[in-house]
């Protein structure tokens, strides 16, 4: 199978980042809607160290919607949808 493969290691996150950027998922629209419904219960915050809410946890880039946020270890991540009209009408934007 040549398809993506991700794999998770057991272990000491390193002290710094070299290499690593942002690891995003990308979800259907339901699946971002129902993440951002509980981004305050999953006590996230963003790159600044900001607490991410629902009022402030989406990124609009007009084709697609993204969350971003950090791991306790401050890696970055994105949850992202390009199912833009989905979610636009779900979340009343």
């Amino acid at each position: 199978d040549a398809g993506t493969k991700l794999a998770l290691f057991k272990g000491t996150p390193p002290d710094t980042f070299t290499g690593f950027k942002t690891l995003a998922f990308r979800v259907d629209a339901d699946g971002f809607v129902q993440f951002r419904d509980n981004v305050e219960a999953l006590d996230l915050s963003d790159h600044s160290g900001v607490k991410l809410t629902q009022a402030n946890a989406v990124h609009n880039h007009s084709l697609g919607w993204s969350i971003y946020f950090r791991d306790p270890w401050g890696y970055p991540y994105e949850i992202t949808t390009y199912e833009y009209n989905e979610v636009k009408l779900k979340l009343n934007f």
